[in-house]
């Protein structure tokens, strides 16, 4: 504890303010259920009416729901069609002439020195 805290614990002790009255947990139930009013049957709504699709609601649903199918076959589509251009992009330029000239004139190395890197790589 500090120092504030020891003060204040002397000063105004730890009492506590808050009772609950004696039975009053006992008679909490009966009091809550005597203050609800009571209801017919016939003001009572059934769970179903109020979830009941019209066929109005039924027509809006439906159309909902095939612009969701379009919008995510069209996007699986697109998709696919970027990984196929990434993917054939790739592997014409890993198999393309001009790109391994390029490299081997940045990594300046001659023809010689390639053949000795292939020797060694297949032992």
């Amino acid at each position: 504890m500090t120092n504030d805290e020891q003060y204040l614990s002397k000063r105004v002790g730890k009492p506590n303010g808050f009772k609950v009255p004696e039975g009053y947990f006992q008679q909490l139930t009966s009091q809550v259920m005597s203050a609800i009013p009571e209801q017919t049957a016939a003001e009572q709504q059934p769970v179903a009416k109020t979830l009941q699709l019209t066929p109005r609601r039924r027509w809006w649903m439906s159309v909902a729901a095939c612009i969701v199918a379009v919008l995510f076959s069209a996007t699986v589509y697109m998709w696919q069609q970027d990984v196929a251009d990434e993917s054939s992009a790739l592997a014409t330029a890993a198999v393309s002439d001009s790109y391994i000239d390029e490299a081997t004139d940045y990594a300046m190395l001659d023809n010689i020195e390639i053949y000795s890197y292939l020797a060694d790589a297949e032992l």
